[in-house]
């Protein structure tokens, strides 16, 4: 993060302006909260800090609906439990049905 500091700053600036946003599930993983804080990378760190997190995060709830039908027409259409915890909280569903229905409608809904 400190070889490209302007990166950083231009990530925000273009999250404050909305073109970048990260939805809940990939802001959960980016943050890794079950790690010790003190064993977290500075990723983590950063994306976590007052500052970043509230211009960074997307005002949206995922549409579950959407989000089923993402997993379970585009992983497996009878998903074990091992096959959920594979494919990881739900987070690859909500990013891969944010692309798909984004364009016409959000499979998000947001928050207000």
């Amino acid at each position: 993060m400190d070889r490209v500091p302007e990166f950083w700053s231009w990530l925000v600036h273009q999250a404050g302006l909305e073109n970048i946003k990260l939805p809940q599930e990939i802001y959960d993983e980016l943050a890794d909260k079950s790690t010790v804080k003190a064993d977290r990378d500075e990723l983590a760190v950063w994306v976590d800090h007052s500052e970043i997190r509230p211009v960074i995060l997307l005002g949206e709830e995922p549409d579950m609906d959407h989000v089923s039908r993402v997993t379970y027409n585009g992983y497996t259409p009878n998903p074990t439990d091992a096959d959920l915890i594979k494919i990881g909280r739900r987070s690859d569903s909500c990013l891969l049905c944010f692309k798909r229905y984004r364009q016409s409608n959000s499979c998000y809904n947001r928050r207000f």
